[in-house]
């Protein structure tokens, strides 16, 4: 037995390593080619936030409050969205210009280690070892949730411990063995609590599945036995309190504490009967990543074994029929959209729509395993099984060919499932006919074959980019950029990625490159951050994202944009912008900010100098179309005009800005609410601005505003603002003030922050600007802010009394065994 089990964790080793090395050398990634992955969320999220994570490590203070990923937010909801994981420690052996080539080798290393853990399962539970081990436990390893989604890497710590947890749930339920079951679901809590609130609902589901199919005579017993797997489990979450209490707390501050009854029940159903393409290869691909047909891929050799085991009349009725009903509730739970909302805690899709299908991977497996058991003699099966797959597949291209513009897949990868399910079908056959060990190892390589032919189609089109002009990238804009000692911020809005090879739109430069900075993407953004945004006008897609897109001199003086990096040759240079600081004094309280973003300037600008630096512009309407609008302008005066883009517009359309012809670009697709810059202006000049979209019909709200450049730069010298020193979690400043007045903090709102006045506490304002405002008095005031996380305190009390609990727990278990 031992020998069976070094075999199958040897095969599944040997399988998962030459399955990545094949896709890699097949895709021309580093080490066989200077190119590595740097595409969409690893480009715009993880990378960034990798270096962030090893700067925690520098600078701790980091962790709980920073300035880094946007106008600047409490941490602690982001690190538990997307660093806690323990793989991220081996992120401490690259640096910074090698975080591309990092994040891949923790990618590939998860990859190999759910495998193993697979294997484990299978071996220990199902008594499968051996070759057909490692093919099942490959087949799980890069099932289609994996090979599509791979590049979120914070989503594959669940493959690892899904298996150890229902292996040590089933230890639990079968003989009251809690410790397995325990740390593995405390592991994956610990590690992405996304993932492990799906599996959590997932567990109880499996909880009673296993019971009413092993335990239903006595299932009276097994009552008490599930509150006991309830309540360890929350205890669990209750030692992992030091991080979920902050995190739920931070994340009732954003846009995903919303719900939307539309949003349950619209659309009713997530795919359609074309969604059963999913079981075939390379059914989605990454361009089609936001949407796409579910992921369903598990192997074509799996597949055909598990159709085979509901075909199997030597298996007990009542089991198939109890198993058939749970895979088909786990079916619904991914097609009927308020029970997938349920799963994605009541929260639509964003994108990579079908978050939970390794569920469904799992248990198609467990039923392979289950008909492995039972192959002998049962080649009609086998056949029926196959064809069954085929026809599937073939009403698929039907209907692809008869509706093609509907339907994002490629008829060739339905081709290649059909014709290698016949190969399998074949191979099967004369397995079960011959039963020859050499049969079984041309399955496993055919199956090696059929999970990197689907790995390599679903990855077509990801982007990628040159290590060492990426690290080129990183050497000359740290060289560039200086150390940040106050609450300043540094705009890059003139840095053009693509100089390097790297198509980025710049959100998360702010964590890759250490700078305090404007922008900003992640899950955990804060709303008073995104309503800073709207007020003023800067871009936003979405309420995961801010940009400095939209900015305005006057925008720049109030977040305390001291510094631009703009690009010369492949080198960055610094602009400075001196005299600007984070307090600003305010002749009187800021006004209620409206959906008007000029007005909202203006209002501004008046509470600071009692004047307004917008002014309107003689507007001709020359032509409208439903998809076009051309204007003529003439401006009274100096300054540079701006146009209020009205409102938000599908996701695959934009809006394009023509200058006398010539199209305007501005770092990304403009597709929301914004002001953007059109054009400096001089005094009675007249400009021809066409506005169009592809798909989406134009309106008359498009408005039009010119700011008095020379006028601000005047009013700004006239004006005193003040510096915040940051130590740490404390920052420091000096107002020397002819009187009594309120001062704008350059900060959003937080009512975790403490203020004092010349050692006085004063209580912190949130204006209409969602930053904050402190009343200073006549003459000297030191001012001193200190960030107390108390969400986080609260979490450790949590975290303690979870530890005694359990604690108790344990010893009661041992007394009993006693």
């Amino acid at each position: 037995m031992m020998k069976k089990k070094v075999r199958s964790y040897i095969f599944t080793l040997i399988g998962s390593i030459m399955i990545l090395t094949i896709f890699t050398y097949a895709m021309h990634l580093f080490p066989f080619s200077d190119k590595v992955l740097f595409s969409g969320d690893l480009a715009s999220q993880y990378i960034p936030f990798a270096n962030f994570y090893k700067q925690l490590f520098h600078d701790p203070s980091q962790a709980i409050y920073s300035f880094m990923n946007g106008l600047g937010s409490n941490s602690l909801s982001l690190i538990s969205y997307y660093l806690t994981s323990p793989f991220n420690l081996i992120l401490l052996l690259f640096p910074t210009s090698q975080l591309t080539i990092g994040m891949m080798v923790i990618m590939y290393l998860k990859i190999i280690i759910s495998s193993l853990t697979m294997s484990c399962y299978l071996g220990e539970r199902k008594q499968l070892w051996g070759g057909w081990n490692a093919i099942l436990s490959l087949s799980f390893a890069f099932c289609g949730f994996v090979t599509v989604y791979c590049y979120n890497i914070l989503w594959l710590d669940v493959m690892i411990w899904l298996p150890l947890i229902i292996y040590g749930l089933e230890l639990y339920i079968d003989y009251r063995k809690s410790t397995l079951f325990q740390w593995s679901l405390f592991l994956l809590f610990i590690s992405n609590y996304y993932m492990a609130y799906m599996v959590s609902l997932f567990l109880a589901m499996y909880f009673v599945y296993w019971v009413v199919q092993y335990h239903f005579e006595e299932w009276k017993k097994y009552i008490g036995v599930f509150f006991g797997f309830v309540g360890r489990s929350l205890v669990l979450v209750m030692i992992a309190g030091f991080i979920y209490i902050p995190t739920i707390i931070g994340m009732l501050h954003t846009g995903k504490s919303s719900f939307n009854i539309k949003d349950f029940i619209d659309p009713l159903r997530q795919f359609g009967f074309f969604g059963l393409s999913g079981f075939g290869i390379g059914a989605s691909q990454y361009e089609w990543r936001l949407e796409h047909v579910p992921t369903l891929y598990v192997g074509l050799l799996v597949l055909i074994l598990s159709v085979a085991y509901f075909l199997n009349t030597r298996i007990s009725k009542r089991e198939r029929v109890i198993n058939f009903s749970f895979i088909t509730l786990l079916f619904l739970c991914l097609w009927l959209t308020p029970l997938t909302m349920v799963f994605q805690m009541f929260q639509p899709t964003a994108g990579f729509p079908f978050r939970f299908t390794y569920l469904i991977s799992f248990m198609l497996i467990v039923f392979a395993s289950e008909e492995i058991h039972h192959l002998q003699h049962q080649q009609r099966k086998m056949v029926y099984s196959s064809i069954i797959i085929i026809l599937v597949f073939s009403f698929c291209l039907v209907i692809y060919y008869c509706n093609r513009a509907n339907y994002k897949i490629n008829p060739d990868n339905l081709w290649l499932s059909i014709f290698a399910t016949v190969v399998f079908m074949i191979g099967m056959i004369v397995y079960m006919t011959a039963m020859k060990y050499w049969v079984k190892y041309l399955l496993f390589g055919l199956s090696i074959l059929d999970l990197t032919s689907n790995f390599y189609a679903m990855s077509q089109n990801i982007g990628t980019v040159s290590q060492s002009a990426y690290s080129d990238y990183i050497y000359q804009y740290h060289k560039a950029i200086p150390k940040q000692t106050t609450v300043e911020r540094l705009d890059n809005m003139d840095v053009d990625a693509n100089d390097w090879g790297m198509d980025t739109v710049g959100y998360n430069d702010g964590p890759l490159l250490s700078f305090n900075g404007v922008n900003g993407y992640t899950s955990s953004m804060e709303n008073t951050s995104l309503h800073v945004n709207y007020a003023l006008g800067l871009y936003s897609w979405n309420e995961r994202r801010i940009s400095n897109i939209g900015e305005t001199p006057l925008t720049q003086f109030i977040l305390n944009v001291t510094k631009n990096i703009s690009t010369n040759n492949r080198h960055f240079v610094v602009n400075d912008d001196e005299g600007e600081g984070a307090l600003i004094p305010l002749k009187q309280s800021l006004p209620k900010m409206t959906t008007q973003l000029f007005e909202n300037q203006n209002r501004i600008s008046q509470s600071i100098w009692k004047q307004d630096v917008f002014s309107k512009v003689n507007t001709k309407l020359l032509s409208s179309t439903k998809n076009q609008m051309i204007w003529q302008l003439t401006v009274p005066k100096d300054g540079m005009l701006y146009v209020q883009i009205p409102r938000k517009i599908s996701y695959d359309d934009e809006y394009q800005i023509f200058i006398n012809g010539k199209r305007q670009r501005f770092g990304t697709e403009i597709k929301a609410k914004t002001l953007l810059p059109i054009k400096n202006m001089t005094t009675n000049e007249k400009l021809d601005v066409k506005i169009q979209t592809k798909k989406e019909s134009l309106n008359d709200n498009f408005k039009w505003g010119l700011f008095d450049t020379n006028k601000f730069k005047t009013l700004r010298n006239q004006i005193t603002t003040f510096a915040l020193e940051r130590k740490d979690l404390t920052l420091i400043g000096c107002v020397q003030s002819k009187k009594k007045e309120n001062m704008l903090i350059s900060i959003p709102y937080d009512s975790q922050w403490l203020a004092t006045v010349n050692g006085k506490k004063v209580e912190i304002q949130k204006n209409s600007l969602s930053l904050m405002t402190i009343p200073v008095s006549k003459g000297t005031n030191h001012i001193r802010l200190c960030y107390r996380p108390t969400s986080l305190y609260v979490g450790i009390i949590v975290s303690v009394i979870g530890l005694l609990l359990e604690c108790i727990l344990i010893y009661r278990g041992r007394k009993n065994k006693k």
